[in-house]
């Protein structure tokens, strides 16, 4: 892929040569968001946040508050025991 091409495909990295895309950042919550018909605005309102907070968030731009984890949780029915594997990254 010439570099023009990924530019306008951004956001891209570099990975041996090759454009690549990164993985999706919180990849089971948003499976989870799918399968009961929440949008990225349905949980902004859920967490009394806003949009662009709750894009910051999904675009590697800080990381969810332990109240936003709580409301997300309760409404999307996310028992705790599994909360590392949908609101935290290594």
């Amino acid at each position: 892929m010439e570099a023009n091409t990924a530019e306008k495909l951004l956001p891209l990295r570099v990975r041996n040569g090759e454009w690549v895309r990164p993985p999706k950042r919180y990849g089971a919550l948003l499976a989870e968001m799918a399968r009961r018909g929440v949008n990225k605005s349905d949980l902004a309102e859920i967490i009394g946040r806003s949009f662009a907070y709750v894009s910051q968030r999904f675009n590697r731009d800080g990381d969810w508050s332990i109240s936003d984890v709580k409301r997300m949780a309760a409404a999307l029915e996310i028992p705790k025991a599994d909360w590392l594997d949908y609101f935290f990254e290594d």
